[in-house]
């Protein structure tokens, strides 16, 4: 409901701008008491197993792109099993069969441990590699990206067909104790600098900033994030690899050197 609320006004923008507007689908579920579970392999599995089902959901994908006057579709369905794989080359395929039939344009996202060396991918669809998550929630402090990692993914999707594009992503992570992470926008990273009066170094193979500080309650934490001069690097380290279409997720929190960084790589 809220992004059929938010269709007519990202239009106006859109169309204003001369920007293709994709609508992007995600594989969260909202269970019975609300709340949220990211990323379910289930879900996928249910929609994906049986030529039968898959045809319901890509109808259903359809229909809304059509009727809210998308440019195209974007896949974003992550943690898919092995099980599930060989199902879900059949979906893209056959997604993509219906969006050429309604000129639509399609995008799947690729996590960095995708198995796509063990799989053909179909000829038709844009794919977007996520050149991010090396150190996250659920391992220890480090970077969202770095140069072995960009250049290893790039290697990664050179047999793709079709058009390839990079990912990255702002922001960063703030770890206690070893205990608890949490997400952080650059702008929030840059508040806590200026609260507890922290000195961030910059990582030499990665780019990104890192820092130390200690709360209000004697919790010691960890924090790495990416700015406007990490943004450059990654970008220039894709170049090199021969990758020049770049995607960033995400906006929002970002500082306006960052702003300006995406400006100046992203708008033609």
């Amino acid at each position: 409901e809220e992004i059929s609320a938010k269709n007519g006004e990202v239009s106006n923008i859109t169309n204003k701008n001369n920007i293709n507007r994709y609508i992007s689908f995600v594989n969260d579920v909202i269970d019975e008491k609300g709340d949220i579970i990211q990323k379910d392999a289930n879900i996928v599995r249910k929609l994906l197993n049986s030529p039968s089902e898959r045809a319901k959901h890509i109808e259903a994908l359809i229909s809304y792109a059509v009727s809210n006057g998308y440019f195209g579709i974007e896949i974003d369905y992550e943690k898919v099993d092995e099980k599930t794989w060989p199902d879900f080359v059949s979906f893209c395929g056959e997604l993509n069969n219906k969006c050429n039939e309604k000129k639509l344009n399609l995008r799947v996202i690729l996590e960095p441990k995708a198995p796509i060396d063990r799989y053909n991918l179909p000829d038709g669809p844009e794919y977007v590699m996520m050149a991010y998550n090396l150190y996250g929630l659920s391992t220890e402090p480090g970077p969202k990206a770095d140069m072995d990692f960009i250049k290893q993914l790039s290697e990664k999707i050179n047999n793709i067909p079709g058009k390839k594009w990079i990912a990255f992503s702002t922001g960063g992570f703030d770890w206690q104790n070893g205990t608890e992470t949490k997400g952080i926008t650059e702008s929030e990273a840059l508040d806590i600098i200026s609260v507890y009066k922290c000195l961030p170094a910059r990582d030499d193979k990665s780019g990104c900033l890192y820092f130390y500080y200690t709360d209000e309650n004697g919790g010691e934490h960890t924090v790495w994030y990416a700015d406007n001069v990490t943004l450059d690097l990654w970008i220039k380290t894709a170049k090199e690899q021969g990758y020049s279409d770049i995607c960033v997720w995400r906006l929002g929190g970002n500082v306006s050197e960052t702003l300006e960084q995406v400006k100046n790589n992203f708008v033609k």
